[in-house]
């Protein structure tokens, strides 16, 4: 449990990724952006990839874990104890199917959870990366958070630590994704 953990909870994902990448780092230029403001229109995502001009992108975020009772299924985003949700969509972008496919793979050889964030409400800092320039292929994967902008929200720490999992290895696997 802790406050607000929409975006919190992508900033220490992010956070982990890089750790374990300064032990380990590719041999490509990697840039992390810590952006502000994306509830309010994705202002400091926006600005961040004008800056940097990314070749690719990967927003690492909370979502909504609406497996309450009461609330049905297609109102759902994402479920607690499923692993990282993979979005195919949202309000703000449509995820290149190939990266999408691409994620779902990383995740399956994984051998862990993972699970698509529906239905398609909300956005994401991706949502201004990927019209940045001439476009950046950009996905998105999240941890699923109740509660998520609460002084009280909640996460499953084991759905964080796969969403590491799959953050470190989508990044070192990086050359394979076929644009």
């Amino acid at each position: 449990m802790g406050k607000a953990l929409d975006d919190r909870v992508g900033c220490a994902v992010l956070i982990r990724c890089l750790e374990y990448l300064w032990a380990n780092r590719p041999d490509f230029t990697l840039v992390a952006s810590f952006a502000v403001s994306e509830e309010v229109g994705l202002r400091g995502a926006r600005t961040a990839a004008h800056q940097i001009r990314p070749d690719l992108a990967l927003a690492i975020e909370g979502t909504v874990g609406a497996d309450t009772p009461g609330i049905p299924a297609h109102k759902c985003p994402a479920r607690l104890g499923k692993g990282p949700a993979i979005s195919v969509a949202d309000n703000s972008i449509i995820v290149n199917p190939s990266l999408v496919t691409f994620t779902e793979e990383v995740a399956k050889t994984l051998n862990q959870p993972w699970q698509h964030k529906l239905p398609l409400f909300g956005s994401t800092d991706a949502g201004a990366i990927h019209i940045t320039g001439k476009g950046v292929l950009t996905g998105i994967v999240s941890v699923p958070c109740r509660y998520i902008h609460s002084p009280s929200s909640v996460l499953d720490l084991e759905d964080f630590e796969h969403t590491v999992s799959l953050g470190i290895e989508l990044i070192c696997r990086v050359r394979e994704i076929k644009k």
